[in-house]
């Protein structure tokens, strides 16, 4: 008897490799006719810094596990610098070998994700074939749920979050290991717990919670303690390597001590049921949500939509269930060897699903909760855990749905039954992956082409320079200050860095230090104090400013005191670049006392007690807080304490000689060196002669420092138009989420805000509520 060939054996999983491998061809023809292009998915966010910083760390870092490209002079570990970073460090290994590669990165990086594409496909079909389904209906459905997958939406905005294999992977080892306990298979998924995790970080967190939830759901199915002996050592392997490795690594070698404990966007980006079922960009629940029924929103990190067949498969069964009592299995007869795979799957799905929805800490009462999660928390956009219940629901259905359709007894019920399962996955595959949020072309950035380059610049030795600021300044990632990127700067930063090799001292990085965030904050507000982080400098040369023309007003008034008096070096239609020596910090710092000594010259200053002012009548109120013992303070003797539970009140009464309808300000000094201090709001109520509140505003210190000194204080302000000249004015100041903690404040000015205020009769200077040592 001949034996079957390799062609009939393996027919079906190389129709599958072909059929996916020509889908994902067709569907993104584009990117291969640019692979060799300097192209990129997303040109201005963190989609741009997947590639530059991987450029930058191949060619000019000398660490593998620290990134230098940004935040100079802090180096961050590699791991939060970038997306993908076992890309950055594959192609800083490759390098030495291969000078030209990192020129290639953008192809790389292309290719990458479009094979994480054709090889989900493949994996879901050898899921689907481990649950006995035929070879058709495996290869039809998994090409449709790959292309339906919710991370096809993350091409562009999150590109180590993109690739969509990461779950199957997981998935079909887990199956294999419930299957039979093999150590090659407990390899398998420990390896792709590593690799997932270079990918993106979040990835670790989502595949130990979906291990760790399988494990704990498979013993209470099997519960043998023979069983439950026999599995330990395999799933402990599987996550117990992967979290050492991770943990001694990136606590090793982080050179950074105090990030943010309770970083922002656990209780803002995470699910809800509306994001599994009722998905908005499908056009009958769009239609739905404008004519029926208002869907509520879901916040984009929450988008998990599993598809008309799994949402209409879930409601079945769970009425199903309900109807009869749980006296029938949940799943209905799907067999045997198929439920030992499934109900511990399905237990893995719902639970990540109850917690990408941030449940139970969302709920009023039980926040603190958080607090007990340990890294959990460090994980703040948990929406993203929603990822598990889409493949593990749609596996489910499209396999119970096949064992009720093969049972039913009239052939061409049969077919119509496949054609509309199959035909609804198909027509929500094309609509997802061609809606507005999936990528469709190659971006071009003028400075990556010839001739536009930034080392195109003739008669500019970059080697003079040790670091250039990006103006509009912009920093994202500490969580407790914050200036949004603007206009095109950060992606003409970014090219300049891996083109110069220059790193930049703005940032968009993750989770970055509270200390060095705020320390480069100073360095480009208005000059105040030499900045403290020109200490932490290793040299004294000068450095670039890169100016994007195009900026507005506001951010032209906040910047320009770095360039005024600037050798302009270089100018061209989208940026500039000037000159600036250490030594300047101080030049401005005394260029601006002696504008302010001749604008009082200038002016007509009447005195009110210690201070002159620029109106006859005396229309500010001023507390030092000086009885108010204190262990930190701006100024004088004492500081206004406040604990953070409930709202302080630091100042209430009225302003002398009120004028109605013009601006006021409220000038305060707040110590924010601590986490999540900044997050503090600040409240101002204007009130009547009963106590009712006319109007409020509420302003984040840290959105509204307008000055940092150099020992963790910054100055506040909150302006605010006064309705009437009969009211008083309260200020108070509240911040959840920091324990028993205490805040410090000092020095309160208010004062109409085109007013100005003086402190003329002794050194230092004193200019509304600034004070020039």
């Amino acid at each position: 008897m001949n034996k079957p060939n390799y062609l009939t054996t393996h027919f079906g999983i190389i129709l599958m490799v072909i059929l996916s491998g020509l889908f994902v061809a067709a569907r993104y023809q584009w990117i291969f006719y640019d692979l060799t292009k300097h192209r990129v998915l997303e040109p201005h966010r963190d989609g741009l810094k997947t590639y530059t910083n991987a450029i930058y760390h191949a060619r000019y870092d000398k660490d593998m596990s620290q990134f230098g490209g940004m935040n100079y002079p802090y180096p961050e570990h590699i791991v939060a610098a970038t997306e993908l970073p076992g890309v950055a460090m594959a192609l800083k290994a490759l390098t030495p070998i291969f000078p030209s590669l990192p020129d290639y990165a953008y192809g790389i990086i292309h290719i990458l994700l479009l094979a994480s594409i054709w090889l989900c496909a493949i994996l879901l079909y050898l899921i689907f074939k481990e649950l006995s389904l035929p070879t058709w209906y495996a290869i039809l459905v998994a090409i449709g749920l790959t292309f339906l997958a919710p991370q096809n939406l993350r091409f562009v905005p999150h590109l180590g979050l993109a690739p969509p294999c990461v779950l199957p992977a997981v998935i079909y080892g887990l199956m294999l290991l419930e299957k039979q306990p093999r150590y090659w298979v407990s390899l398998y998924l420990c390896a792709v717990v590593f690799v997932a995790s270079l990918l993106h970080f979040y990835f670790f967190a989502i595949c130990a919670v979906t291990i760790g939830l399988y494990f704990l759901f498979s013993a209470i199915r099997h519960w043998e303690w023979k069983w439950f002996l026999k599995s330990l050592p395999h799933y402990a392997l599987v996550l117990g390597l992967p979290t050492l490795f991770f943990l001694s690594w990136m606590m090793w070698n982080d050179p950074v001590s105090d990030r943010s404990d309770k970083p922002l966007g656990f209780f803002i980006y995470h699910s809800k049921w509306e994001g599994f079922f009722l998905f908005t960009k499908m056009p009958y629940w769009d239609w739905v949500d404008k004519n029926i029924i208002e869907i509520e929103s879901v916040e984009f990190e929450g988008w998990a939509y599993i598809g008309l067949v799994a949402g209409l498969f879930s409601a079945i069964m769970l009425l199903r269930w309900l109807v009869l009592r749980f006296k029938r299995p949940a799943l209905g007869d799907i067999g045997e060897v198929n439920a030992r795979y499934l109900y511990p799957l399905l237990g893995a799905g719902v639970v990540t699903a109850y917690l990408a929805c941030a449940e139970p800490f969302d709920r009023k009462g039980l926040e603190f909760l958080l607090d007990y999660t340990g890294p959990l928390r460090q994980f703040r956009s948990i929406g993203r855990f929603a990822w598990v219940f889409y493949y593990v629901i749609n596996i489910i259905a499209f396999t119970a749905i096949y064992q009720w359709i093969i049972k039913w007894k009239k052939q061409w019920v049969k077919y119509a039954g496949f054609t509309v399962v199959l035909g609804i996955l198909a027509y929500e595959a094309w609509v997802f992956a061609h809606s507005e949020y999936s990528f469709r072309f190659l971006s071009e950035i003028p400075e990556l082409d010839a001739g536009h380059r930034f080392t195109d610049v003739p008669d500019i030795d970059y080697r003079r320079y040790q670091a250039f600021v990006p103006l509009p300044y912009m920093n994202v990632g500490s969580n407790n200050y914050g200036v949004p990127i603007v206009s095109n700067i950060f992606q003409m930063a970014t090219v300049m860095s891996i083109q110069t090799g220059l790193p930049m001292t703005g940032a968009m990085l993750t989770r970055t230090s509270n200390h060095q965030t705020f320390l480069q904050m100073q360095l480009v507000a208005p000059p105040l104090q030499r900045p403290r982080v020109l200490d932490d400098y290793p040299n004294q040369k000068p450095l670039l400013l890169l100016l994007a023309n195009y900026r507005s007003q506001a951010d032209s008034l906040r910047y320009d005191h770095l360039i005024k008096g600037q050798p302009l070096l270089h100018k061209t239609d989208r940026w500039s670049l000037y000159e600036l020596q250490l030594s300047d910090f101080d030049k401005h710092i005394a260029q601006r006392k002696q504008e302010l000594a001749a604008k009082a010259d200038s002016q007509q200053l009447w005195p009110f007690g210690a201070f002159q002012s620029s109106d006859s009548l005396q229309t500010f109120v001023f507390e030092g807080f000086d009885k108010q013992p204190s262990p930190l303070k701006y100024h004088g003797n004492g500081a206004y304490t406040a604990p953070m539970i409930g709202s302080n009140v630091f100042y209430e009464g009225k302003i002398p000689n009120a004028q109605a309808g013009i601006e006021y300000e409220i000038l305060i000094w707040a110590y924010v060196d601590e986490d999540g201090f900044t997050m503090a709001h600040i409240n101002v109520e204007e009130m009547d002669a009963s106590g009712a509140v006319i109007q409020s505003t509420h302003d984040r210190i840290g959105d509204h420092a307008v000055e940092y000194s150099d020992n963790g204080w910054v100055l506040f302000r909150a302006p605010f138009v006064l309705k009437r000249t009969d009211t008083s004015v309260r200020c108070s100041i509240n911040l959840e989420g920091v324990g028993n903690k205490h805040l410090q404040l000092d020095e309160l000015l208010l004062k109409p805000a085109a007013t100005d205020l003086y402190q003329l009769d002794s050194p230092p200077l004193w200019w509304n509520n600034r004070i020039f040592k």
